[in-house]
């Protein structure tokens, strides 16, 4: 991308984070845009996303946003709104591309964490978000687990935990947004979407440390999607502290 795709992107995804639905800008983090121009005139601008989240844009709802939103930044330029155009951003193929895609192939179409989160978000009539074969409860979590794989940090998304200690699911199963192991150190990292929870939070909080996981943490929503980096940096330095 040029200097300036470069610059329309960042402000795009600003722009879409502050608009009436803002997990979308989750889904252009890696995304790209390429610009045709005509004497000046902006002729078209391809939005190219990656291929995991082509079912998701094909929803006319979630199109017209992002088109409202591109026309918006847009205003005032030379530019034509029917020029707005989406396709799928093409992979860099790894040296082992088929073995990877076979193993892809062969596991179970759904991945096997999100147990909870899936029931929840099913009674709620919703399906699960899904980025790189994973499950995630919303695109704030998604923004999470991006910036862990960019520190390469080992970490867990939606993990089933079980202690049989009543014989109850409701009671026995816990699943926490983010188990985390960095430099030997076990943490839970909670992204909090509630006001009023606090009972819930240290119950589940205390189920944990039960069994020697000490390190639980919670960062609102909010910090989460708009200060990731920050929220990362506290936590594994909190982790830090619970080396023995």
């Amino acid at each position: 991308m040029t200097v300036f795709e470069e610059s329309l992107l960042r402000t795009y995804i600003d722009l879409i984070r502050h608009s009436d639905n803002p997990g979308l800008a989750a889904l252009l983090v890696d995304a790209e845009i390429r610009i045709e121009e005509d004497c000046g005139y902006l002729s078209e601008i391809l939005i190219a996303l990656p291929a995991c989240y082509a079912s998701t844009v094909l929803d006319e709802m979630i199109l017209n946003h992002l088109r409202e939103c591109m026309t918006l930044l847009m205003s005032g330029r030379y530019f034509d709104p029917n020029g707005i155009k989406f396709g799928t951003k093409f992979m860099t193929p790894e040296e082992d591309w088929r073995e990877l895609v076979k193993s892809l192939i062969a596991r179970a179409k759904e991945p096997n964490q999100g147990v909870v989160t899936s029931i929840v978000r099913q009674r709620e009539e919703q399906a699960p978000l899904k980025y790189n074969e994973m499950k995630f409860g919303s695109a704030t979590e998604i923004r999470v687990a991006q910036e862990l794989e960019r520190r390469k940090i080992l970490f867990f998304p939606l993990p089933l935990a079980v202690r049989a200690d009543t014989g109850k699911n409701f009671k026995d199963h816990r699943e926490p947004d983010f188990l985390i192991c960095h430099e030997g150190v076990w943490g839970i990292l909670e992204v909090a979407f509630h006001q009023g929870r606090y009972e819930q939070d240290k119950q589940k909080d205390e189920w944990f440390k039960k069994s020697g996981i000490l390190c639980v943490e919670h960062y609102t929503a909010e910090e989460c999607y708009g200060r990731t980096t920050s929220v990362i940096d506290r936590f594994l330095s909190i982790l830090e502290q619970h080396k023995r």
